[in-house]
């Protein structure tokens, strides 16, 4: 850690009950708040990716920026409105990436509850970083449940192959990052999907869909990204002369 975070840490520490992992000036008042919403974690079993890294502090992007750069085989997708959360200075050495990302979502400041959600399946773990709405206090809550309503959505953009051949994600791999989207949060939403119209309909409340929402637009991101680098190494693998070509121009 450098010298100018120095004086902050003396001043005030917080020490996440994670191996490797320490946050700095993580406010006490939100942290119980955030642990409801984080996912349960088996901690016998390790986490396959570890992370070595000293974050100076600053916002949710920046820090899953560095946490990517630190570890190429990190898979996060990081949500709209979890992108400007601010995270302290953090430091980790060989943490496992899981429990790394829980204590930054744990400390982190925002107007939103910040949660992690760990999809395992085959290859590396995916971790969804979410931001919900706050919960209501008790006084709000004992009103009454909130109300569910129904909503409709179209997967093509997600789930049709794109014209530079990257592929799609499958409808069950949606429809499985769509519920461990939701999972945090209590209730029994409901999620049917029509094949010939590609059309998912979901009745649940607005917490659940706001989840759903940010989900869906966070999926759409990634296959942006992936078309974006399939086209990079297209247009520079064309831009290379052949090796045909070069032994073609030394003969003449």
């Amino acid at each position: 850690m450098n010298k100018k975070h120095t004086t902050a840490v003396l001043l005030t520490l917080l020490t996440v009950a994670i191996p490797g992992v320490v946050a700095q000036d993580a406010p006490a008042s939100e942290s119980s708040a955030h642990s409801a919403l984080v996912a349960k974690h088996d901690p016998s079993k390790l986490d396959p990716v570890a992370v070595t890294i000293e974050f100076e502090g600053g916002t949710m992007a920046q820090f899953v920026a560095a946490v990517k750069a630190n570890q190429p085989r990190s898979n996060i997708v990081l949500a709209t409105k979890a992108r400007d959360a601010k995270v302290p200075a953090i430091s980790s050495k060989e943490a496992g990436l899981g429990p790394l990302l829980r204590a930054c979502c744990m400390s982190s400041e925002s107007d939103y509850e910040i949660a992690v959600q760990d999809y395992v399946g085959d290859g590396e773990p995916v971790y969804l970083i979410a931001a919900m709405a706050k919960r209501p206090s008790r006084t709000r809550a004992a009103a009454g449940p909130q109300s569910a309503r129904g909503a409709v959505y179209t997967l093509s953009q997600l789930t049709m192959a794109r014209s530079t051949g990257v592929e799609a994600f499958r409808v069950e791999t949606v429809m499985s990052a769509l519920k461990m989207a939701m999972s945090p949060l209590k209730g029994d939403p409901k999620m049917s999907f029509h094949p010939e119209s590609g059309l998912l309909m979901i009745f649940a409340d607005e917490q659940h869909l706001e989840l759903v929402k940010q989900a869906m637009s966070a999926l759409a991101r990634e296959l942006d990204v992936r078309e974006s680098l399939t086209l990079q190494r297209l247009r520079s693998a064309k831009a290379r002369p052949s090796k045909a070509a070069k032994q073609s121009k030394n003969v003449k």
